[in-house]
């Protein structure tokens, strides 16, 4: 084992230990980050398998597999975080309309010009 795979095999395990150390996921997303993280291991342990892999997948060289599912990964990733901006923002938008009237309800209750429905 040369010095790059071990310093990629520390860094993966630190951004593995950071990730699951600042979230908290459900289990599916655990167990596929679980499976990619060991593939990745392998990959970094045994170069040689990411060769086979790749010729069984019908790409020249593993190391062109590797990018090729990088470029996946980092665009899935790119799709996942819109997806959640969306979502935040709507739950954003809704909170703030709702603290508007709120407040405009507040404000006309106070000048008596709307009465509570009780």
């Amino acid at each position: 084992m040369n010095i790059v795979q071990i310093l990629l095999i520390i860094i993966l395990t630190i951004g593995y230990y950071l990730f699951f150390q600042y979230e908290n996921k459900k289990i599916r997303v655990r167990l596929f980050l679980l499976m990619a993280y060991g593939t990745i291991l392998i990959f970094i342990i045994s170069p040689e398998s990411a060769d086979k892999v790749a010729h069984m997948l019908h790409v020249t060289s593993g190391i062109d597999m590797v990018i090729y599912l990088s470029i996946a990964g980092v665009w899935l990733l790119a799709v996942m975080n819109f997806v959640h901006n969306k979502h935040l923002e709507r739950a954003v938008t809704k909170m703030v309309r709702k603290n508007a009237l709120d407040i405009l309800c507040y404000k006309l209750r106070q000048m008596d010009k709307i009465d509570d429905f009780k």
